[in-house]
């Protein structure tokens, strides 16, 4: 690993870069408090309402999903506010649930197992990717 100091709006932040893999992650001092985090997400516009969003993932499902998944069972994770995603896949016929931390966070869903888990503009916001990726791994049917 090597550190990185990027200029924000206000300040520096520093993020670790694995030499092997290029993963990039901000140091955890520059972390938001769980109300912060929430407060900007709040400013998306990650509605049904917003048709190019929407128009985003109807492209993503017939170019990444459709072709090579027939409708079964899927979660979404970290799906936000309004479940686009889950939207467009249950009208292909697809048994879309999702789970959010601020915006769903029933985790009844996570104790179930799926077929096929997608995850959109979400990767990037994790604290502990290395603890979310071993627990989606842990939600996979037929590993």
């Amino acid at each position: 690993m090597h550190d990185t100091q990027i200029r924000t709006h206000e300040s520096f932040v520093t993020y670790h870069v694995c030499q092997r893999c290029g993963f990039t992650m901000k140091d955890a001092s520059a972390f938001l408090e769980r109300d912060a985090e929430k407060a900007q997400y709040d400013f998306h516009e990650n509605t049904p309402e917003n048709a190019g969003y929407v128009a985003m993932f109807e492209q993503f499902i017939d170019k990444v999903i459709t072709p090579f998944i027939p409708p079964i069972r899927v979660l979404d994770f970290g799906c936000g506010p309004g479940p686009v995603l889950i939207q467009c896949l249950r009208k292909r016929g697809y048994d879309a649930v999702g789970y959010d931390p601020f915006y769903q966070p029933d985790k009844t869903v996570l104790a179930k197992r799926y077929p096929l888990i997608v995850s959109t503009e979400v990767f990037e916001h994790f604290n502990e990717p290395l603890k979310t990726i071993e627990l989606l791994d842990s939600l996979l049917e037929n590993k």
